[in-house]
């Protein structure tokens, strides 16, 4: 099977991801928005030669097993993009700035476009104003806690990633398919 349109993703575990999910449905329900599976995007886009198992071959060659991958969630904002419409961005530790430069070696990706470590929460196409009122109505709704080190997002404020996963993002956006996860801790 050839890939096409596939991307990494590092999802957080069942119990964050859990979490985080129903504060993307809340939100996706009051506004209109798409529901997806809570991730951060590692990289945008695979190569579409390649196939599922190569891919998870070259992420085993750049990827030795280790330890988790710390998540520290720092703030949420709003973006300039769809997919980054309202979003919580994410520490830029050595490791996942790392990760995501490797990949990108790995994968001989020609996305020249500086790595933004985010969880985004809605996707959309609003003004400037309607996603300051969507995160300020975060805010308002308890649903998002600033603090001195970074955010909480509904009692969520840090997790460790474990896996990567290959999605097919080829469909429309509720769609979505996990086609297969590779462990990234020994």
């Amino acid at each position: 099977m050839t890939a096409t349109a596939l991307s990494l993703w590092l999802p957080p575990p069942p119990k964050e991801a859990k979490i985080l999910q129903g504060v993307i449905n809340k939100l996706a329900d009051k506004y209109n928005a798409p529901k997806f599976h809570p991730h951060i995007t590692l990289l945008n886009k695979v190569p579409e030669h390649m196939t599922v198992e190569e891919i998870l071959t070259c992420i085993r060659s750049v990827v030795p097993p280790e330890d988790p991958l710390p998540i520290k969630l720092s703030r949420v904002e709003s973006g300039d993009f769809f997919f980054q419409c309202v979003l919580v961005s994410v520490e830029k530790s050595e490791y996942i700035m790392t990760l995501n430069r490797d990949i990108r070696k790995a994968f001989d990706s020609h996305d020249h476009r500086k790595f933004f470590p985010h969880l985004s929460l809605v996707y959309g196409d609003y003004t400037k104003e309607k996603k300051e009122r969507i995160v300020q109505d975060m805010y308002d709704e308890g649903l998002a806690d600033q603090r001195m080190d970074g955010v909480e997002i509904a009692g969520v404020e840090s997790f460790e990633i474990t896996e990567i996963w290959v999605v097919d993002c080829s469909k429309p956006i509720e769609q979505w398919e996990v086609l297969a996860k590779e462990s990234i801790i020994s």
